[in-house]
């Protein structure tokens, strides 16, 4: 399994640099470790939902790891919190 430590700020810079690491590991299981992260924004999560999508139909596992508080915070905010692959679900 591939890890995956995306910048601290998933803003819309830090969201399309985690997009491109994403793209490179395309056809591999990923593992995607959110403690570090301080800012998380809706392209973040965008970005993580089209990769989960798009891994889903590949049948590659696509985890996501140790969400900080800030992406906890922001996941209910947005009312993804209960939404596959935020809720544990792959």
């Amino acid at each position: 399994m591939t890890a995956i430590e995306p910048d601290m700020k998933l803003d819309l810079r830090g969201s399309e640099a985690l997009a491109e690491a994403l793209r490179a590991r395309r056809g591999a299981d990923v593992t995607i470790n959110l403690a570090r992260v301080v800012q998380f924004g809706a392209h973040a999560a965008q970005t993580l939902l089209a990769a989960h999508r798009s891994w889903e139909a590949d049948r590659h596992a696509f985890v996501l790891e140790a969400p900080s508080a800030a992406v906890e915070e922001a996941l209910r905010i947005l009312d993804l919190d209960n939404e596959p692959p935020f809720s544990g679900e792959i």
